[in-house]
C-alpha cells in the first residue's frame, strides 16, 4: 500500500486508540474516563486537520454506494449500530435502503470499500451539506471510530460527534459510546457527558441494552450532578482532586418468542411495551 498522508494519519489514530487497553473502551469506568477524553480530543484534532484528504481518500477507495431514505435516526440512518433502538424507541424510523439515488430530499449516502466495510456517510437535504455534514469511519479490528461533522448555527463553534464501537471476540458484547468535541478558535474541548450502550447477545440475538451515562464535574457542582444527572453513584476521580464522576445505568431486556420475534420488554425489571418490528436490524454493526 502506498504510504500516503491518509494512511499515516490512520496508523497514528490506531496507535492512539491502542494506547488504552481494549477493555477500557469496552467497559467504561471512572479509572479511565479522563484518559478516554484526552484520546478522543487528540483523535478528533488529527482528523479535523486532515479531513479534506481523508474524505477524498474515502471517495477514492469506495467500491460501491448505497442510499437510505425516510430515516429519523442520526447520524447513520439505516445503519445506526444499536439493533435494539428500534424496539426501545419505536417512534423512530430507521428508514429503508434503496439502490438508486433518491429524487427527493433528504437522504443519506453510504460509501463501502472492497471489504464491504462502511468508510464514509454523507447526508443530503434538510440542512445537510455534502461536505460540512459527513462522517468518516475508521476500523481497527474489533474497534471502530466514526467522526461526524456538523455545524452549530446557534453557537460560534464547530462540533464533531465521535462514535466509538467495540465488539468482543466471542460476539456476546458490543459497546457503542458517544462523545462530542467542540472546536472554538481552533482549540478542541470535549463534552464531559458521555453516553454508552452495551448490547448483550444471547443465541445470536441482541437481548439486553445496558445504557450507561457518565458525567464529570467540579466538586462545587455536586448538587447539580445529584439533581439534574440523576446520578446513581458519585465518586472522586483517582489522582484528580476536585473532580467528581457520576455513573447512571439503565438495563432494558428484550424477550423473544419461539419464532425469534420480540414480544416483550423489561425496563429495569419492570414490563414495558416493545416496538412493532419484525427483527432487530444488525446491519449497522461491525
Amino acid at each position: 500500500m502506498k504510504n500516503t498522508s491518509e494512511t499515516v494519519i490512520t496508523s497514528r489514530l490506531c496507535k492512539l486508540f491502542n494506547s488504552l487497553p481494549f477493555h477500557s473502551w469496552m467497559e467504561p469506568t471512572v479509572d479511565t474516563v479522563l484518559k478516554r477524553l484526552e484520546i478522543i480530543k487528540q483523535a478528533a484534532t488529527a482528523v479535523d486537520a486532515a479531513s479534506i484528504g481523508l474524505k477524498k481518500y474515502a471517495e477514492t477507495n469506495t467500491a460501491y454506494i448505497e442510499y437510505c431514505t425516510g430515516s429519523e435516526m442520526e447520524p447513520r440512518g439505516y445503519y445506526t449500530p444499536n439493533p435494539l433502538l428500534d424496539i426501545i424507541a419505536s417512534n423512530y424510523r430507521r428508514g429503508r435502503k434503496v439502490k438508486k439515488q433518491p429524487e427527493r430530499l433528504p437522504y443519506m449516502v453510504y460509501h463501502f470499500n472492497g471489504n464491504n466495510e462502511m468508510i464514509m456517510i454523507e447526508g443530503r437535504g434538510n440542512g445537510w451539506d455534502s461536505f460540512d455534514a459527513f462522517e468518516l469511519i475508521l476500523r481497527f479490528g474489533c474497534f471502530r471510530a466514526g467522526f461526524h461533522y456538523r455545524e452549530n448555527d446557534r453557537m460560534p463553534q464547530r462540533s464533531m460527534d465521535v462514535c466509538i464501537e467495540c465488539k468482543s471476540e466471542n460476539g456476546e458484547k458490543y459497546t457503542i459510546s458517544a462523545y462530542t468535541v467542540y472546536f472554538k478558535n481552533g482549540n478542541p474541548s470535549v463534552s464531559k457527558s458521555i453516553r454508552s450502550d452495551q448490547i448483550v447477545f444471547s443465541g445470536g440475538m441482541p437481548c439486553v441494552d445496558n445504557m450507561i451515562s457518565e458525567f464529570i464535574c467540579e466538586a462545587d457542582d455536586r448538587d447539580y450532578m445529584e439533581i439534574f444527572c440523576a446520578a446513581e453513584s458519585i465518586e472522586e476521580i483517582p489522582n484528580y482532586e476536585g473532580l467528581l464522576y457520576s455513573k447512571t445505568a439503565q438495563d432494558i431486556e428484550v424477550i423473544y418468542d419461539d419464532a425469534g420475534l420480540p414480544f416483550a420488554c423489561k425496563d429495569r425489571g419492570e414490563p414495558c411495551r416493545p416496538g412493532r418490528i419484525k427483527k432487530p436490524v444488525l446491519a449497522g454493526m461491525m
